[in-house]
């Protein structure tokens, strides 16, 4: 009996520990952000002005919650000003393979804690096509074409998830916009584009091209309209089911919605939002990874068009939502921010974690509004459309672009094996120890029968020979078996309960 009971209490306590490990097991974000204003040499293409600036928003939105955020870019004299102790890197193929080496050997480091990776790859800058017809994102020392994004990028990183952002003319010929339109380039559209991801279904994308593939940029926000928009829906804006996560399909509807009342056709954006197939409702971002940073919080509606900047004139997120109850967005910690709308401004600097209601925010001024084509449509046109949870449903109910999930008929896709099934590590360590609860409730649960089964015949045949005490010990163990049984049976259905969400 005392061997038998080691031998139970052993494998509940190991069990326990396993039960603890998956509990203590969490996401680990890892984020690439690449900015080069140069245009490629001989082809006849502006320099940029903000790609650095698209590089730094998104740095700074996800520093404080990544385990790793890179930042390669050249600012130019303005966006040095506003880089505090970031550090950038230089925007060139060497120090790409040099960042993508680190990052993934932090990403072993995160599977052997038992950690879920997520890369996130964003690149703002200018894509070209080369004299041999070999399309590219353009870096200071070469050119990132589709092999070595994938080869030395993707494969590399040996991510549960990987969203790739990019914000370059002909976007989607290189996963192929930003820049001027090259009439010899052929760009790819949706059906072509996720054939080259077949064989990473692990993989997301968000791409944009204009009416006349091009992407803009806009000197009153400082930034590429798709990349500001993006970051914007990252902020909590595009949440609109409020279940705590944004996903593909909502950041797609609410950069629509955005655009949705500009009336010159150039301002209007051919979004390419493909969903990982492995699973396309996995959060883009989750507020429960946001832990660091601060929140606005309240009803929105009232407000109109708005926006959050710092004090250093870095323009953060613009929205337009109602319907939200209530609405979210977060925002840097730490650090004098203003919230600035149709009807005044506020001031304001909160600790990480902490939650202002909107309505507790003082305003002052409005500040003028500027009238100016295309830049005339930005200002009268841009986050006009309110953005709702109801403009959401109805939006995603026919998204044309968004790539949700593999049709039934497709065969199942190729993966590379050095890369793990999306959050394997995870949900393998989760479902195992729920199996491994439910069996020792199981085993325990039988034992704890037999026993008191054994005991009773004992007694019918020969009641002389089971005295008080043995009947009694016997009695508190069965209730002790039956305690442990009751006890994993409740672990197992939490874990499960747990890995359904």
């Amino acid at each position: 009996m005392r061997r038998t009971a080691a031998i139970v209490c052993a494998l509940l306590c190991g069990l326990l520990w396993g039960y603890a490990r998956a509990a203590d097991a969490k996401v680990a974000v890892y984020a690439l952000h690449v900015g080069y204003n140069a245009a490629p040499e001989g082809s006849g293409l502006r320099e940029l002005r903000y790609a650095d600036d698209d590089a730094l928003k998104f740095h700074v939105f996800f520093r404080p919650f990544a385990e790793a955020s890179v930042l390669l870019t050249n600012p130019d004299a303005a966006t040095a000003a506003r880089l505090g102790d970031s550090e950038p890197k230089a925007p060139t193929l060497a120090q790409l393979r040099r960042t993508v080496a680190a990052i993934r050997t932090s990403i072993a480091e995160a599977r052997r804690r038992g950690d879920s990776p997520i890369v996130f790859f964003t690149y703002s800058g200018h894509g070209a096509s080369d004299s041999e017809g070999v399309v590219h994102l353009t870096l200071a020392d070469g050119k990132l074409t589709q092999m070595l994004l994938y080869q030395e990028i993707v494969q590399a990183l040996d991510a549960d998830f990987m969203h790739l952002v990019i914000d370059a003319c002909h976007a989607e010929a290189v996963v192929g916009g930003r820049g001027e339109k090259n009439a010899e380039l052929v760009a790819l559209g949706a059906q072509e584009l996720r054939p080259t991801l077949a064989a990473y279904p692990h993989v997301g994308t968000l791409l944009a091209a204009s009416a006349d593939s091009e992407t803009h940029e806009w000197s009153r926000v400082e930034s590429g309209l798709f990349s500001h928009e993006v970051l914007s829906a990252l902020s909590g804006a595009a949440d609109a089911d409020q279940d705590g996560r944004v996903s593909y399909d909502e950041v797609y509807a609410f950069v629509m919605s955005a655009r949705s009342r500009m009336s010159d056709p150039r301002a209007r954006v051919d979004l390419r939002v493909s969903a990982p197939p492995t699973d396309p409702r996995v959060p883009l971002v989750d507020d429960r990874w946001l832990t660091r940073m601060a929140i606005l919080r309240g009803q929105a509606d009232e407000l109109g068009h708005f926006y959050v900047e710092r004090d250093d004139g870095l323009r953060l997120a613009d929205a337009h939502v109602e319907g939200f109850r209530p609405f979210r967005m977060f925002v840097p910690a730490a650090r004098a921010l203003h919230l600035r709308h149709a009807r005044g401004e506020s001031t304001f600097s909160l600790a990480p974690g902490e939650t202002r209601d909107l309505a507790l925010l003082g305003d002052s001024a409005g500040e003028p509004v500027a009238r100016g084509s295309l830049l005339a449509a930005l200002e009268v046109g841009w986050f006009q459309a309110a953005y709702s949870p109801s403009y959401y449903r109805g939006f995603s109910a026919r998204p044309p672009a968004l790539v949700k999930q593999a049709p039934a008929s497709t065969p199942p896709r190729a993966m590379n094996p050095s890369l793990k099934p999306a959050a394997f590590s995870a949900a393998a360590t989760v479902a195992g120890t729920a199996f491994g609860f439910t069996a020792l409730s199981t085993v325990l649960a039988i034992m704890a029968t037999q026993r008191w089964d054994a005991l009773r015949a004992r007694e019918d045949a020969a009641p002389a020979d089971v005295t008080t005490a043995e009947r009694d010990r016997q009695l508190w163990m069965t209730a002790a078996i039956t305690g442990a049984a009751v006890t994993a049976g409740f672990g197992a259905l939490m874990l499960w309960l747990g890995l359904s969400e």
